[in-house]
């Protein structure tokens, strides 16, 4: 025997990338085919490598020998990516035998060459490439079905979505037009638990026993409470209150993601105290659309405020902040220069002040807190309003954070900082108006704080690098 070689071509297999299952495929069928040709090779001519040992010179003449045990190995070790190249290598084999046994002496050699060479290709040969045919034909349905099985449920997921959704929107806009008849934010006092479908809620669960490595729900509760992250979700809270509730003139509960963002929010609230037990007991608040009524009574403070937070945020702070930024776009637009200034001073009836007793008992709303003075330093920024209007804006804004802080606020740094911040931007051509009201405001704010902590005896916050 002698031979050997590779090469490639073929007809067209799987459509996917799938080599695995084609070398496994050939690598079976190929090794059945290697066992008819040892069965059709009862002398074993073909079998082992031919040295020049048991034939004289056959180096100088085979320069690629190839025999039925290479071919077995090769099938063996997945060499083969497709059956024309284990093709070649069998023709190779019994072509280097007719090269090599010329003349007289060579006659039975080359008879018993071709006779094998016959019989694998019409027997053999055909068989593999039926079995071959038959497979990846076998396979590429198998593919196609599950590609269709995968569209189908892509399909049928996208329509659920979209139905669920638009039903979900059907039964709170009918909510509000049989509490209220209307859809103004005053609706938010009559609608009940039962007019929407609220988020799944989670339990509050324990860890079975101690671990040396924490939870997933307070390793996820650790990165929602980042401040790059708790920005961008601050961020998108509001945007979508000024463009999407004040514009569509509806409310924050109705809103597609405001609830489950606000849910987010508080979920970070609870992330010092996941910390501080190691993980092992966590606390995941539902969105607040509806009112939980379960007593409190024998839960410790943090399950307690998780049970009462999202409601108290979602429905009954949120709409306040929205319509404190609806009467801060109004102070803009009646305040001289504005598009109703003139319609104002003869239509328009008084407007009552402000003052904090909307937002009592609002203290431990953190995220509620951040909301508001974000919307603050927004309207300070250059542009965004003028001295007549922040005349009004800034103390309503002031009362809603004196509640929201609980005397508190003097300690917020990061508020402080994005305060200057805009104050800085204005350079010189801030007013001595505006000035003297935030500086009266902060001042307040300080002084609030002094109060508190020389009620607690903790030193106070008068001397805080911030302030200075």
């Amino acid at each position: 025997g002698s031979g050997g070689g590779g090469g490639s071509g073929g007809s067209k297999v799987i459509d996917r990338d799938d080599s695995d299952y084609q070398h496994k495929l050939l690598r079976k069928i190929i090794t059945a085919a290697v066992r008819a040709m040892r069965e059709a090779d009862p002398r074993g001519l073909f079998l082992n490598p031919v040295t020049d040992e048991i034939a004289p010179g056959y180096s100088k003449v085979i320069k690629e020998p190839m025999c039925i045990r290479t071919i077995e190995d090769r099938a063996e070790e997945m060499e083969y990516g497709h059956l024309t190249e284990y093709e070649r290598d069998v023709r190779l084999m019994y072509s280097n035998c007719v090269r090599y046994n010329i003349g007289k002496d060579g006659t039975w050699f080359r008879g018993e060459a071709r006779r094998q060479e016959k019989v694998w290709k019409d027997d053999i040969l055909s068989q593999a490439r039926d079995l071959y045919k038959k497979e990846t034909a076998k396979r590429r349905k198998q593919l196609e079905r599950a590609d269709q099985q995968d569209e189908a449920k892509k399909k049928k997921t996208v329509v659920e979505t979209a139905v669920e959704r638009k039903r979900r929107a059907d039964k709170i806009s009918k909510a509000l037009k049989d509490a209220s008849g209307s859809t103004d934010d005053n609706a938010i006092t009559k609608l009940k638990g039962k007019d929407v479908d609220p988020l799944p809620p989670s339990k509050a669960k324990r860890r079975k026993k101690d671990m040396d490595y924490p939870s997933m729900p307070c390793i996820a509760t650790m990165l929602l409470s980042d401040p790059f992250v708790v920005r961008i979700i601050l961020d998108r809270i509001l945007r979508s209150l000024r463009a999407d509730v004040l514009g569509g003139k509806s409310i924050p509960a109705a809103h597609s993601i405001v609830p489950s963002l606000l849910q987010l929010l508080c979920i970070s609230q609870f992330a010092t105290q996941l910390c501080a037990v190691r993980g092992k007991r966590f606390i995941v608040p539902d969105a607040g659309l509806a009112k939980i009524t379960v007593g409190t009574e024998n839960l410790d403070p943090a399950a307690a405020a998780a049970v009462n937070l999202p409601f108290a945020s979602l429905r009954k702070y949120l709409p306040l902040l929205a319509g404190l930024l609806l009467q801060s776009d109004l102070d803009r637009r009646v305040a001289s220069g504005g598009d109703l200034h003139d319609a104002s001073a003869s239509s328009l009836p008084s407007r009552p002040t402000a003052g904090p007793k909307p937002w009592e008992d609002a203290s431990s709303l953190t995220a509620l807190r951040a909301l508001a003075e974000g919307s603050m330093i927004h309207i300070i920024q250059p542009g965004q309003s003028n001295e007549a209007a922040m005349s009004a804006q800034l103390p309503r804004f002031c009362a809603a954070l004196d509640g929201l802080s609980g005397g508190s606020l003097g300690a917020d740094r990061s508020f402080f900082m994005s305060l200057s911040q805009a104050l800085l931007r204005y350079k010189r051509n801030l007013s001595h108006g505006i000035r003297d009201l935030v500086m009266s405001s902060w001042v307040g704010w300080i002084r609030g704080s002094q109060e508190a902590a020389d009620k607690k005896k903790n030193g106070g916050n008068m001397c805080l690098p911030v302030h200075e």
